[in-house]
């Protein structure tokens, strides 16, 4: 985990989100994290995401919709 610590807590614009070691160790072995909701977009609007890296960057990959 201290390999990237800057992933412990993230901040972006207006959303933010502590991770849990379980999601770090997921991130850190090329898997996603697990569903995160309550993100928040620079309008406001609530979403729902997973957590992947990709291309070295931190990205959202979203859940289907119903």
């Amino acid at each position: 985990i201290s390999e990237m610590p800057y992933l412990s807590y993230i901040t972006q614009n207006s959303w933010q989100y502590q991770l849990s070691e379980t999601d770090i160790k997921a991130l850190l072995s090329g898997k996603r994290t697990k569903l995160i909701k309550g993100f928040k977009n620079k309008k406001g609007y609530k979403f729902d995401a997973y957590l992947i890296i990709m291309k070295g960057k931190l990205s959202f990959v979203f859940p289907e919709k119903k």
